[in-house]
């Protein structure tokens, strides 16, 4: 039989074939919200996390992170609460790196009209429709 394969006879049965798309190119990027969700709920799952993984090493090991770190006079700033709020801000910057969440989410997206460019149309506006009713003597002669 002969060979009718558009890969041509020469070419190894596991390259893949040049017609056919990508598995890759056919998968859609994921919309920015739809990442903004996913950040979200990774970074609330993954905050309770570290504070329940540092509590369970604080007991397993007996390292007594309960502890005030300046002496008794602030007893809320313990060593627990600065291991524990050090890796939630971790946890928060590398979901940031990893891009899950927009770099500004209040900037004007490309394309829309910013305030300022809405007052500047406004201001324009207000003094055509002035110039419209005033009577210039240089204009009639």
């Amino acid at each position: 039989m002969a060979d009718t394969s558009p890969r041509g006879p020469g070419s190894p049965v596991g390259t893949p074939d040049p017609s056919t798309p990508d598995a890759g190119s056919r998968r859609r990027r994921q919309s920015s919200t739809a990442r903004f969700i996913a950040g979200c709920v990774l970074f609330v799952v993954g905050a309770e996390a570290l504070t329940f993984g540092w509590q369970y090493v604080n007991v397993r090991f007996q390292l007594h992170f309960e502890q005030p770190v300046i002496g008794s006079q602030v007893g809320w700033l313990t060593w627990y609460f600065l291991i524990n709020a050090t890796s939630i801000v971790a946890l928060w910057i590398g979901l940031q790196l990893l891009g899950f969440f927009p770099r500004d989410t209040w900037a004007p997206r490309a394309g829309t009209p910013t305030a300022s460019d809405a007052a500047t149309t406004t201001q324009a506006q207000a003094h055509d429709s002035d110039n419209l009713f005033t009577f210039r003597s240089d204009e009639h002669g």
